[in-house]
């Protein structure tokens, strides 16, 4: 927005635009917001956590939980098996469990750290 112009301004500097840009950074703010605490009631059982997340999904945001069952062990298991080599690291049950909600639930998914 501050490289393309249009009738001799660049686009940053067309007030309409201007109150656009700042609707959309409020809506992503509040769903941030209503996310996270979403997120902590939902860690710490709180009697109000149905009700934080169907806030955060009226801003746009749909949550999914997944409990887990005593039957981690066959995954586990299933996952171990697959690899060639020892890994010993501790993000890779979560990882799994979080790539499987994506495939069920998420049409794009993007990874990375976004830098150069």
């Amino acid at each position: 927005m501050k490289e393309r112009k249009a009738f001799g301004k660049r686009l940053d500097e067309f007030q309409a635009l201007q109150f656009r840009l700042a609707d959309m950074a409020t809506e992503l703010e509040a769903a941030r917001t209503f996310l996270w605490r979403a997120a902590a009631a939902l860690d710490r059982k709180d009697a109000d956590a149905t009700m934080l997340c169907a806030m955060a999904k009226r801003f746009g945001t749909d949550h999914h939980e997944l409990v887990l069952e005593p039957n981690v062990v066959e995954t586990i298991e299933t996952l171990t098996s697959s690899l060639e080599e020892p890994f010993g690291d501790s993000s890779m049950l979560p990882t799994y469990y979080v790539s499987c909600m994506a495939r069920k639930y998420v049409t794009v998914a993007l990874s990375g750290d976004g830098g150069v």
